[in-house]
Parts: C-alpha cells; sequence; structure tokens
C-alpha cells in the first residue's frame, strides 16, 4: 500500500472511508480522479476493509489506502461485547490518521468499515459527507447520518429513507470516466447478439445456476446469441462444460476488464441489482434482467430493481423458490431476446435513468465543503 502524505502539507485531503465490495470502493475511486483532475493540488486517501476485494481493487488503482481490521455489521450486532476490542482499535486507528491533516474531509462511502472513520471524524469536528447509492439506505448511512455535512444519494427516493433535517444533494452515482463515457456511446441496434452475464468477480452462486440451469432446460432460449459469463473464482470450468453440452456457444471468465468493452459489446444484462452496476448499464444504455440478491441488506438490491423495472428499463426476477425464479427469468429471457423492438425501448429507457455527470457534481459539492470550511 502507499502512504499518506505527511503532516507538514496541509492543503485539503479527502479521506474516503468504506470497503468490503467494489460497490463501496468504485465511486470514491470515480470521485477522486475528478477531484485530482479539476484541482491537481488535491490528495485523497483511502481507509478500506481488509478483505482481498479491497486490496485489489485499491493496488490496481495506484491509491494510498490504509486497512482497517473492522468487524462486520452483522457480527458487532450479534456479539457487541466480543467486537468491541476490534472496534475501539478500529477506531484509534483512524483517529491516529486523521490527527495529523488539519485539512482532511471524510467521505463515507458505505460499508461497516465506514463508521469507525466517520465516528472519529465527527469527534474530531472534521467535516463528514456520505454517498449512499442505493435506493433504501444502509446501515451505516442510517446510523451516520446525523454526523454529515451532506449526503449523496444515488435516486431521488432514498430521501424516504433517511431523516427530513439530513442534508441532502441527488446525484446519482459516481462512475469511472471510461463506464460514465458509455452515454454517448453505440445504439443497441448496432452491437453484437451477445447475453453479458454477470456472476460477480467474487462468485454470486444464486445468479450463475439461475442462469445455468435455464440453458441445462431450455437451450433454444438462447439460439442465434452468444453469452459472456463472469463467473467468479472457482465455477469457470463447469459452467464452460454446461455450455459446451447444451451448444450454446460461451466466453466463461472469472473476471472481464475492461468492463466497459464487454457493456458495449452486448445487447442484454443478466445481473444482480448493486447500484453501482445499475449506474453503469444506464450510461451503456444496457436493458437488464435483474435477479436482486436476497440477503441483501435490508432488501435494498430488491428495491434498486423495481425502481429500474417501474422505468421500463429492466426486468426483475423476484421468485421466493427457485422455480418461481427460474420460471420469471425465462419469461424475461424470452420476451427481450424476441423481440428486438421491445429491447430498444427498454436500451432507451436505461439511458434515460444515466447520471453521467455524477462523479463531477459530487466534486463540486465537495469543493463547496472545502470554501465553506476555509471561510
Amino acid at each position: 500500500m502507499s502512504a499518506v502524505s505527511s503532516s507538514s502539507d496541509h492543503s485539503p485531503i479527502f479521506v474516503f472511508a468504506g470497503g468490503g465490495s467494489g460497490g463501496h470502493l468504485y465511486p470514491g475511486l470515480a470521485i477522486a480522479d475528478e477531484l485530482k483532475r479539476l484541482h491537481p493540488e488535491i490528495r485523497s486517501h483511502f481507509v478500506c476493509s481488509d478483505r482481498d476485494i479491497d486490496r485489489q481493487i485499491l493496488t490496481h488503482a495506484g491509491v494510498s489506502w490504509t486497512p482497517l481490521q473492522m468487524p462486520t455489521a452483522g457480527r458487532l450486532w450479534r456479539q457487541p461485547w466480543r467486537q468491541c476490542p476490534n472496534f475501539w482499535r478500529a477506531w484509534r486507528e483512524a483517529v491516529n490518521l486523521l490527527r495529523g491533516h488539519s485539512q482532511a474531509i471524510v467521505v463515507g462511502t458505505g460499508g461497516f468499515v465506514s463508521v469507525p472513520v466517520v465516528l472519529a471524524a465527527c469527534w474530531m469536528r472534521r467535516p463528514v459527507v456520505l454517498l449512499e447509492p442505493n435506493a433504501v439506505p444502509g446501515r451505516a448511512t442510517t446510523v451516520l447520518q446525523r454526523f454529515t455535512q451532506l449526503v449523496c444519494t444515488g435516486f431521488p427516493e432514498t430521501a424516504e429513507g433517511l431523516r427530513r433535517s439530513t442534508p441532502l444533494l441527488n446525484t446519482g452515482i459516481a462512475l469511472r470516466t471510461e463506464l460514465a463515457s458509455g452515454a454517448t456511446g453505440n445504439d443497441l441496434a448496432g452491437r453484437p447478439r451477445q447475453i453479458l452475464v454477470l456472476g460477480g468477480s467474487q462468485g454470486a452462486a444464486e445468479l450463475n445456476e439461475l442462469v445455468l440451469r435455464a440453458v441445462q432446460e431450455d437451450s433454444s432460449l438462447f439460439a442465434g446469441w452468444t453469452i459472456r459469463h463472469q463467473v467468479g473464482s472457482g465455477g469457470v470450468e463447469r459452467a464452460r462444460e454446461i455450455y459446451e453440452a447444451a451448444g450454446v456457444t460461451a466466453d466463461v471468465q472469472t473476471f472481464f476488464d475492461p468492463i466497459a468493452d464487454a457493456y458495449r459489446s452486448s445487447q442484454l444484462v443478466i445481473s444482480r441489482a448493486g447500484a453501482t452496476s445499475l449506474a453503469e448499464f444506464a450510461c451503456a444504455g444496457l436493458p437488464a434482467v435483474l435477479v436482486p440478491h436476497r440477503q441483501a441488506v435490508r432488501n435494498h438490491q430488491h428495491a434498486n430493481a423495481v425502481l429500474f423495472s417501474k422505468a421500463g428499463a429492466a426486468v426483475v426476477v423476484a421468485g421466493s423458490t427457485e422455480g418461481e425464479r427460474l420460471a420469471e427469468l425465462r419469461t424475461g429471457l424470452k420476451g427481450l431476446l424476441g423481440d428486438e423492438n421491445l429491447r430498444t425501448s427498454c436500451s432507451l429507457a436505461m439511458r434515460q435513468q444515466a447520471r453521467p455527470h455524477a462523479a463531477a457534481d459530487i466534486a463540486a459539492a465537495l469543493m463547496h465543503l472545502v470554501e465553506s470550511v476555509a471561510c
């Protein structure tokens, strides 16, 4: 990991606190890039979890970062006395980090690791901004909203789950430049007849199994189409065998990089319903069949998916049993794969949800906060 700049430098530094998944890291990276582009003197540092996914993403991004050994919200709730020493240690590390930076502004990007950092900033009277990408606010945002100068939301509907006194700015979700630029990309009709299946870089077992069962039970659904399937680690060979046995042409990988190329070369995506992924699909104008993660906190993925379904941009698979979900997936695919006009309509509806300037809008709000603090 890279070291954060020394305390002798009194220019503003933005401390992005959050992690545990790409959805908690990539928006912060997009904002940090935008801040650096507009103001080269601005510094950024990331405080993340000690999970491998955080290390991989931040190392690849080439930013400075500090991992915290922080218990998950679930463990803290179930075993408060056992986990309190770990929480206290994480809080002390956050205090020590912020102590050397009098100009620090903390940006909570979500996840359990953001909590001790935001609380440390509050205790030290440092400004705090929270990013809440989901339609239903997460636990961290719900707890921390009273300590913040601003909450930037991904959806207007997010406000319904927050206190009326919480300062809000609906910005959409910050995306990396190569993904946000898809909002002016190619039309759906000019793309290959390809389906993109995003089973997650960490593996989304339920979604992967659902798609593979659909292939096994009715491969005719996919006639004339190719599939690019990201299955995560551990499932590549089995998935390849199933596609080959069914006579379906498929490119199965653990990870697609750059993902923007996969978006631009596909006419449909099958995915879970994380807010950052949905924002990427919107900029790519990519119709979606969404399979919300049923164990997501506060069922927020289902709430995200419903908003896109109501807009006419996606089909939601939300049955309570495996059989129901399989039937819904097959019905959704049959409709979209067999009707070019429907895909075009969904693509246009997707693009209407796009917020390609979210990173710039959030960066502008952060710089306004810097100026107000300086005054």
